[in-house]
């Protein structure tokens, strides 16, 4: 940790699609256990080499996914990476993470970031909570200059979004 209490990032030039799969993988086992189909689909447009911090990516994909296995009970979980952007020195890359779960109601999802919001009691002792995650999330996003988001509809499923710029 830094002087700041920021984590240092261990940035360097990394894969996006070994770091991504990667995340994805260790979460594979958890979504075979509740015959959950975890599909990972990166677009053949992404840049391979950014200049990235793989641990800070693969800990946000790994709780939005974590978090889609959690509250899905059929069906699947979809992870998707595509690029929104390029430049000759930068991409921004959008990944998101779609499922077909229990959903989020509309009064929920605007205090779904904050840190120290928990979900309704009945769906927290059900599935566990969604915890500081959501928050931290959004904090490590936003420090890399990206913005995250999500679309729900309750019993339908959930879509979290993300997209970060990222060097070439």
């Amino acid at each position: 940790e830094g002087e700041s209490g920021k984590i240092a990032p261990e940035t360097g030039i990394h894969d996006l699609r070994e770091v991504v799969e990667g995340a994805v993988r260790i979460l594979a086992k958890e979504a075979q256990r509740k015959s959950l189909e975890l599909a990972l689909l990166i677009a053949e447009d992404c840049p391979g080499p950014l200049i990235l911090d793989p641990g800070l990516l693969k800990q946000i994909i790994m709780h939005l996914v974590g978090n889609a296995i959690k509250f899905t009970d059929t069906g699947h979980i979809l992870v998707n990476v595509a690029k929104t952007s390029e430049t000759s020195t930068h991409a921004s890359i959008s990944i998101t993470v779609s499922d077909t779960g229990i959903g989020i109601p509309p009064e929920i999802q605007s205090r779904l970031f904050s840190p120290f919001f928990q979900g309704d009691s009945s769906t927290t002792r059900r599935h566990g909570g969604v915890g500081l995650g959501l928050a931290i999330s959004k904090k490590m996003i936003e420090g890399m200059n990206g913005k995250i988001g999500l679309q729900s509809t309750p019993g339908q499923g959930c879509t979290f979004w993300f997209t970060v710029p990222l060097e070439k």
